[in-house]
């Protein structure tokens, strides 16, 4: 390996972690809005489930923690970023899955 091969692999390695954050940014902001919404209005009032409230707090608190972390923890860190953005989207899909159940 040469040096030049190495400077594109940290290179590649800081825009994938940037663009992960930036796009996980925006889902959990999406999530954080409109999931409560869904769960309230939909599931609750026109569906009458109540009980798969805990699918979709996973899913909120999962969002949540990203979010708040991406403006922390995660500027200091960002070898944490693609970690926690795969269990931000691993809660989604377990609430999907759980609903379909």
């Amino acid at each position: 390996m040469d040096a030049n091969s190495d400077g594109l692999r940290i290179a590649y390695r800081e825009e994938t972690i940037a663009k992960t954050l930036q796009s996980g940014r925006i889902l959990a902001f999406i999530v954080s809005l409109v999931l409560p919404y869904v769960m309230i209005v939909q599931d609750i009032f026109i569906l009458h489930i109540p009980e798969v409230w805990p699918l979709r707090v996973m899913a909120i608190g999962a969002s949540g923690v990203f979010l708040l972390l991406s403006f922390g923890v995660l500027k200091r860190r960002p070898a944490l970023v693609i970690p926690l953005h795969v269990v931000q989207l691993a809660a989604l899909m377990l609430q999907v899955t759980g609903l379909l159940y």
